[in-house]
């Protein structure tokens, strides 16, 4: 099979993000001449049964064929795309991996989570044209600078990395149900997620998540945390504001000032 540019784009994608749905593939290189409303839509891989009709489901079938990808069909859910070995050994050959061997997947019970990472990514990149870094790069990266210990896993890190224009890096957790109190306390001051000077930006999938978050965020005295609800996010993402401690105080993702500066002067 004769690979094109687009091809080994979309190879790399899969890469970088572990698992990605075809409306993400679809939305990324194939229809981008779209709304944005509707891209996002793609973003999080909200299909259609017309979406299946298009070129993306094609290439992507003709890209399983040939061994490069492979496809999982979860249990009550669209089926996803995984990079395949055959299909990382063609990266490396284009001088394109980043990784030294493709994801080895992701669990049933976290692939919701993995798909709405990728959608909030797709999204800050595609369309607010902020760089982000996903976990696992996260966790590379810490492995090759010798900072990781034995036990630790890509759950201990964010979700995401995002660069403001200053280059302060910030990151973004995707929280789409409640969890303890416990669970977010210890993230709240676990040492990976406070090696550094910018915000944590919590978007949530759940009525009251905004106000859980920022209010066990306070309890113990975290004042970069921030929360905006998912929802909000994907319906107008250049102008979701990210609350902290009350609605007085927040900040629009796609305008983060410096670490430091007042909360004020992002409004």
């Amino acid at each position: 099979m004769e690979l094109t540019k687009r091809d080994l784009n979309i190879l790399a994608a899969i890469e970088k993000w572990g698992v990605m749905g075809l409306g993400q593939i679809d939305g990324v290189f194939f229809r981008t001449e779209l709304p944005e409303p509707e891209r996002i839509r793609l973003f999080f891989n909200d299909l259609r049964r017309e979406d299946h009709w298009g070129g993306a489901y094609k290439r992507l079938s003709a890209l399983a064929g040939a061994g490069l990808i492979r496809t999982w069909r979860p249990t009550n859910y669209w089926q996803v795309y995984l990079l395949t070995g055959r299909g990382h050994e063609q990266l490396k050959r284009h001088q394109l991996a980043v990784f030294n061997h493709p994801s080895r997947g992701v669990g049933e019970a976290y692939l919701r989570h993995e798909i709405a990472v990728c959608g909030v990514g797709l999204t800050l990149a595609e369309l607010l044209g902020l760089k982000v870094q996903t976990a696992r790069r996260t966790w590379d990266d810490l492995y090759r600078r010798g900072r990781i210990k034995r036990g630790f896993t890509k759950l201990r890190l964010p979700d995401l990395r995002i660069a403001d224009a200053a280059g302060v890096a910030h990151q973004v957790e995707v929280e789409l149900t409640s969890k303890s109190r416990e669970h977010y306390r210890a993230m709240f001051t676990e040492g990976a997620r406070q090696t550094f000077d910018g915000k944590v930006l919590y978007l949530t999938g759940w009525p009251t998540g905004v106000e859980h978050i920022v209010h066990l965020a306070t309890t113990v005295q975290r004042t970069n945390v921030y929360a905006a609800g998912l929802a909000e996010f994907r319906t107008a993402p250049r102008q979701c504001r990210f609350i902290r401690r009350g609605s007085l105080e927040s900040v629009q993702v796609f305008t983060i000032p410096p670490a430091g500066a007042p909360a004020e002067a992002a409004a």
